[in-house]
């Protein structure tokens, strides 16, 4: 008698369970990424985090998480260089990640390009004033400048504070 008063449609049993069958497919999915992530990250940990530094390269505070879950792993994050570094974190070895100049911070693609032509022409730099003749004054502006010496890159050519204190010369 009730089904008489109360009739049951067909949308009425498939909307329903089309909703709760689309999660559990996406569930599923996730599940196996989770699955494959968990297994990057145990048995290849340096290449996990160097692809995980590259994805979150616009993110500093990921970037500091990910570098203290590195040195936690032993392994090392050497220091951007603008003798060694490419545009982003490099694979060195199994204990080794390379910073990428595209993580620092007012340092756009234009110059990081312009860097990693004129390295790849002579290979290394002399000091700060072959680095800017080889790069090109209209490509390395006083921000970018400013952002590759206090991050680091130019340590190979004198201490941070001279290099710093002789920006405007």
């Amino acid at each position: 008698i009730s089904w008489v008063l109360y009739p049951i449609y067909e949308k009425d049993i498939i909307e329903p369970f089309a909703g709760y069958s689309f999660n559990k497919s996406h569930a599923a999915c996730y599940a196996l990424i989770a699955y494959h992530t968990a297994y990057l990250k145990a048995y290849f940990p340096t290449e996990f985090l160097t692809a995980m530094m590259t994805s979150d390269e616009e993110n500093m505070e990921r970037i500091v998480l990910e570098v203290s879950e590195a040195k936690s792993k032993w392994i090392d994050v050497l220091p951007p260089s603008v003798q060694a570094s490419l545009k982003h974190f490099t694979y060195i070895d199994d204990n080794t990640i390379r910073f990428g100049l595209k993580a620092i911070k007012w340092l756009w693609d234009w110059p990081i390009d312009s860097i990693l032509a004129a390295r790849k022409e002579w290979w290394k730099f002399v000091d700060l004033e072959d680095f800017i003749k080889r790069v090109g004054k209209e490509v390395v502006n006083k921000k970018s400048l400013e952002a590759l010496i206090l991050s680091g890159s130019m340590d190979e050519f004198w201490p941070r504070w001279q290099l710093f204190a002789n920006i405007e010369s």
